[in-house]
Protein backbone atom coordinates (compact mmCIF):
# COMPACT_ATOMS: atom_id res chain seq x y z
CA UNK A 1 0.00 0.00 0.00
CA UNK A 2 1.54 3.23 -1.10
CA UNK A 3 0.56 6.68 -2.15
CA UNK A 4 3.67 7.84 -4.02
CA UNK A 5 3.16 6.49 -7.54
CA UNK A 6 0.20 8.64 -8.47
CA UNK A 7 0.15 11.94 -10.29
CA UNK A 8 -0.83 15.14 -8.53
CA UNK A 9 -4.39 14.93 -9.89
CA UNK A 10 -4.92 11.26 -9.10
CA UNK A 11 -8.25 10.43 -7.42
CA UNK A 12 -6.31 8.32 -4.92
CA UNK A 13 -4.09 11.15 -3.65
CA UNK A 14 -4.50 11.89 0.06
CA UNK A 15 -6.58 8.72 0.49
CA UNK A 16 -5.75 5.41 2.05
CA UNK A 17 -4.75 3.08 -0.76
CA UNK A 18 -3.95 -0.60 -1.05
CA UNK A 19 -1.42 -1.33 -3.81
CA UNK A 20 -0.41 -4.82 -4.80
CA UNK A 21 -0.01 -7.20 -7.70
CA UNK A 22 -2.69 -9.90 -7.55
CA UNK A 23 -4.74 -11.94 -10.01
CA UNK A 24 -7.55 -9.83 -11.39
CA UNK A 25 -9.97 -9.79 -14.29
CA UNK A 26 -11.62 -6.73 -15.85
CA UNK A 27 -14.46 -7.25 -18.32
CA UNK A 28 -16.91 -4.97 -20.08
CA UNK A 29 -20.38 -5.15 -18.52
CA UNK A 30 -23.76 -3.66 -19.27
CA UNK A 31 -24.54 -0.36 -17.56
CA UNK A 32 -27.56 -2.06 -15.95
CA UNK A 33 -25.50 -4.93 -14.48
CA UNK A 34 -25.23 -5.12 -10.72
CA UNK A 35 -24.24 -7.65 -8.11
CA UNK A 36 -26.81 -10.22 -7.12
CA UNK A 37 -27.61 -10.64 -3.44
CA UNK A 38 -25.66 -13.91 -3.51
CA UNK A 39 -22.57 -12.17 -4.95
CA UNK A 40 -22.87 -9.41 -2.34
CA UNK A 41 -23.06 -12.04 0.41
CA UNK A 42 -20.01 -13.85 -1.02
CA UNK A 43 -18.10 -10.54 -1.17
CA UNK A 44 -18.85 -9.88 2.49
CA UNK A 45 -17.81 -13.42 3.45
CA UNK A 46 -14.57 -12.99 1.50
CA UNK A 47 -13.77 -9.63 3.12
CA UNK A 48 -14.48 -11.04 6.58
CA UNK A 49 -12.28 -14.06 5.84
CA UNK A 50 -9.53 -11.77 4.61
CA UNK A 51 -9.84 -9.68 7.80
CA UNK A 52 -9.59 -12.71 10.05
CA UNK A 53 -6.89 -14.43 7.98
CA UNK A 54 -4.61 -11.38 8.24
CA UNK A 55 -5.34 -10.62 11.88
CA UNK A 56 -2.39 -10.86 14.24
CA UNK A 57 -3.53 -10.58 17.84
CA UNK A 58 -1.31 -12.07 20.49
CA UNK A 59 -1.34 -9.13 22.90
CA UNK A 60 -4.06 -10.78 24.98
CA UNK A 61 -1.79 -13.76 25.68
CA UNK A 62 1.32 -11.97 26.94
CA UNK A 63 0.43 -12.98 30.48
CA UNK A 64 0.33 -16.66 29.40
CA UNK A 65 3.48 -17.29 27.33
CA UNK A 66 3.06 -21.07 27.32
CA UNK A 67 -0.45 -20.74 25.87
CA UNK A 68 0.78 -18.20 23.32
CA UNK A 69 3.54 -20.60 22.17
CA UNK A 70 1.06 -23.46 21.93
CA UNK A 71 -1.40 -21.41 19.86
CA UNK A 72 1.38 -20.17 17.58
CA UNK A 73 2.44 -23.79 16.93
CA UNK A 74 -1.16 -24.74 16.08
CA UNK A 75 -1.44 -21.72 13.79
CA UNK A 76 1.78 -22.68 11.98
CA UNK A 77 0.48 -26.20 11.43
CA UNK A 78 -2.82 -24.87 10.07
CA UNK A 79 -0.95 -22.44 7.82
CA UNK A 80 1.13 -25.29 6.42
CA UNK A 81 -1.98 -27.37 5.74
CA UNK A 82 -3.70 -24.39 4.12
CA UNK A 83 -0.69 -23.81 1.87
CA UNK A 84 -0.66 -27.46 0.83
CA UNK A 85 -4.38 -27.32 0.03
CA UNK A 86 -3.85 -24.07 -1.88
CA UNK A 87 -1.14 -25.73 -3.97
CA UNK A 88 -3.59 -28.51 -4.87
CA UNK A 89 -6.29 -25.98 -5.75
CA UNK A 90 -3.91 -24.02 -7.97
CA UNK A 91 -3.22 -27.15 -9.98
CA UNK A 92 -6.92 -27.45 -10.87
CA UNK A 93 -8.02 -23.79 -11.00
CA UNK A 94 -6.64 -21.27 -13.47
CA UNK A 95 -6.49 -17.80 -11.92
CA UNK A 96 -6.21 -14.67 -14.04
CA UNK A 97 -2.77 -13.13 -14.49
CA UNK A 98 -1.51 -11.03 -11.57
CA UNK A 99 -1.61 -7.31 -12.32
CA UNK A 100 -0.55 -4.27 -10.37
CA UNK A 101 -3.43 -2.20 -9.02
CA UNK A 102 -4.34 0.49 -6.53
CA UNK A 103 -7.57 0.18 -4.57
CA UNK A 104 -9.19 2.90 -2.53
CA UNK A 105 -12.58 2.96 -0.84
CA UNK A 106 -14.17 4.48 -3.95
CA UNK A 107 -11.52 4.16 -6.68
CA UNK A 108 -9.66 1.41 -8.49
CA UNK A 109 -6.66 1.91 -10.82
CA UNK A 110 -4.98 -0.73 -12.96
CA UNK A 111 -3.28 -1.07 -16.35
CA UNK A 112 -5.42 -2.85 -18.93
CA UNK A 113 -4.34 -4.35 -22.23
CA UNK A 114 -7.44 -3.06 -24.03
CA UNK A 115 -8.90 0.39 -24.44
CA UNK A 116 -12.56 0.95 -23.55
CA UNK A 117 -14.85 3.97 -23.93
CA UNK A 118 -14.78 6.30 -20.92
CA UNK A 119 -18.01 5.85 -18.99
CA UNK A 120 -18.12 2.08 -19.62
CA UNK A 121 -19.27 -0.16 -16.80
CA UNK A 122 -16.76 -2.89 -16.00
CA UNK A 123 -17.01 -6.06 -13.94
CA UNK A 124 -13.85 -6.47 -11.87
CA UNK A 125 -12.87 -9.68 -10.13
CA UNK A 126 -9.97 -9.24 -7.70
CA UNK A 127 -8.41 -12.24 -5.98
CA UNK A 128 -7.34 -10.66 -2.67
CA UNK A 129 -6.08 -14.01 -1.38
CA UNK A 130 -4.72 -16.07 -4.29
CA UNK A 131 -4.32 -19.01 -1.91
CA UNK A 132 -8.12 -18.85 -1.51
CA UNK A 133 -9.31 -18.64 -5.14
CA UNK A 134 -12.51 -16.71 -4.56
CA UNK A 135 -12.70 -13.22 -6.08
CA UNK A 136 -14.00 -9.97 -4.68
CA UNK A 137 -16.44 -8.92 -7.41
CA UNK A 138 -17.47 -5.35 -8.02
CA UNK A 139 -18.67 -3.11 -10.81
CA UNK A 140 -16.92 0.13 -11.63
CA UNK A 141 -17.35 3.01 -14.05
CA UNK A 142 -14.34 3.79 -16.23
CA UNK A 143 -13.40 7.42 -15.53
CA UNK A 144 -10.22 7.74 -17.61
CA UNK A 145 -7.64 5.82 -19.60
CA UNK A 146 -4.10 6.96 -20.31
CA UNK A 147 -2.08 5.25 -23.03
CA UNK A 148 1.17 3.73 -21.82
CA UNK A 149 3.74 1.72 -23.74
CA UNK A 150 2.44 -1.54 -22.24
CA UNK A 151 -1.30 -0.85 -22.00
CA UNK A 152 -3.75 1.70 -20.70
CA UNK A 153 -3.67 3.09 -17.18
CA UNK A 154 -7.35 2.92 -16.27
CA UNK A 155 -9.08 4.76 -13.44
CA UNK A 156 -12.42 3.47 -12.18
CA UNK A 157 -15.05 4.62 -9.71
CA UNK A 158 -16.54 1.76 -7.67
CA UNK A 159 -20.27 1.42 -8.25
CA UNK A 160 -23.13 0.26 -6.04
CA UNK A 161 -21.04 -1.60 -3.48
CA UNK A 162 -23.12 -2.80 -0.56
CA UNK A 163 -22.60 -0.49 2.45
CA UNK A 164 -21.54 -3.35 4.74
CA UNK A 165 -18.98 -4.55 2.17
CA UNK A 166 -17.71 -0.99 1.70
CA UNK A 167 -17.28 -0.61 5.47
CA UNK A 168 -15.35 -3.90 5.65
CA UNK A 169 -13.21 -2.84 2.67
CA UNK A 170 -12.43 0.47 4.39
CA UNK A 171 -11.38 -1.41 7.55
CA UNK A 172 -9.02 -3.57 5.50
CA UNK A 173 -7.59 -0.53 3.70
CA UNK A 174 -7.04 1.25 7.01
CA UNK A 175 -5.34 -1.81 8.55
CA UNK A 176 -2.95 -1.99 5.58
CA UNK A 177 -2.26 1.71 5.98
CA UNK A 178 -1.43 1.31 9.69
CA UNK A 179 0.84 -1.66 8.98
CA UNK A 180 2.66 0.25 6.27
CA UNK A 181 3.28 3.14 8.66
CA UNK A 182 4.57 0.70 11.31
CA UNK A 183 6.92 -0.90 8.75
CA UNK A 184 8.22 2.52 7.70
CA UNK A 185 8.89 3.42 11.33
CA UNK A 186 10.72 0.15 11.94
CA UNK A 187 12.87 0.58 8.83
CA UNK A 188 13.93 4.06 10.02
CA UNK A 189 15.07 2.70 13.39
Amino acid sequence: MQNDSHTADSPLDNNIVYQDSLPLSVKLAKASDSLSLGEQRKNLELLKSYWIFHETRTDDLKEHPELQIHLERIELKLDMQSEMLAMLLHQSIKLPVAQTFSLGAETFISTLNEQYPVGSTMRIELFLMPEYPKPLIFFAKLLAQESLGNGYKSTFELQDMDIVCRDMLEKILFRHHRRQIAQLRQSKV
